[in-house]
């Protein structure tokens, strides 16, 4: 078993870089996140701050320049540990992803501290209710970085049999995520989350494979330059979905790239993952 120092190095992403120090990767993530957001903000046709749920939060939506019924919906979920980042540092690929021919959605949900695991989760649940109740039918994506790709595997295996709605997505994009949270509990990722064994476990996408949209396509995506320990969380979670009968599951390693600038580079029409993601849809 790894000891507590072993564990924070691991799940410590920007150690695993090479292009500069751990602090400063992690700056320049919030820098060319934010930066580009604020430049689609200004460039494309957008509705911010739509509220949804019980606390208030809010979403983004980017609209390409000609919308009609075949037009897709991109959702994007931010990662920070549940701790870091806002909807404000996730629309950085809309310009790019409008010119394609999709609408974009950058989801805002609480972060701690205040906010359990669980509560966090429940608010993007809301999210995904008033997403599909606004664009109830179209094709809808969904995609998430680090700790938003644990938040995209757990709404899909979600119970939505209380709800009015049953959100199926066409296709899921996991970045770099982490699929069970055992690991992180007696880490300092933990301070402000106070997850217990049976949070962290309740909490964790790797004990739900079983219950994940089967008719979902699902790439899950590493950056050569990740974490070891987020490599070995992607290869274990692929692997659980492929038992469990998912239909389509693919893993994908991008060559010279880390944890931040895999999905910061979603802004370039000319990166693998970008093509990818694009193809899926339908619009590249």
């Amino acid at each position: 078993m790894s000891s507590k120092v072993e564990l924070e190095h691991l799940y410590s992403c920007s150690r695993y870089n090479k292009r500069t120090s751990p602090d400063e990767v992690v700056k320049l993530h919030v820098k060319v996140t934010l930066e580009g957001t604020l430049s689609a903000r200004q460039k494309c046709n957008c509705e911010l701050d739509i509220p949804y749920g019980d606390d208030q939060q809010a979403y983004d939506v980017y609209y390409p320049d000609s919308v009609n019924d075949d037009t897709p919906v991109f959702v994007f979920i931010h990662g920070g540990y549940w701790q870091e980042l806002s909807k404000d540092n996730s629309g950085f690929m809309a310009e790019t992803f409008t010119e394609a021919g999709c609408i974009v959605v950058g989801l805002g949900y609480p972060i701690a501290p205040g906010p359990a695991i669980g509560e966090i989760v429940e608010a993007v649940r809301q999210a995904v209710v008033a997403i599909f109740g606004r664009f109830i039918k179209r094709r809808i994506y969904i995609a998430g970085h680090s700790a938003g790709a644990h938040l995209a595997a757990m709404i899909l295996s979600s119970d939505w049999s209380a709800s009015d709605l049953q959100p199926k997505f066409a296709a899921a994009f996991l970045i770099s995520g982490v699929y069970d949270l055992l690991p992180l509990i007696n880490t300092y990722i933990n301070d402000p989350l106070h997850m217990t064994e049976d949070d962290a476990r309740g909490w964790s996408p790797q004990q739900y494979a079983t219950n994940f949209q089967q008719d979902c396509h699902v790439l899950a995506a590493v950056g050569e330059n990740d974490s070891p320990a987020f490599k070995q969380q992607a290869h274990a979670y692929v692997q659980a979905l492929r038992s469990s009968g998912v239909t389509s599951v693919g893993l994908l390693e991008i060559p010279g790239v880390d944890h931040f600038n895999m999905t910061e580079k979603l802004s370039d029409p000319q990166y693998e993952l970008t093509q990818k993601i694009l193809s899926v849809m339908g619009v590249n």
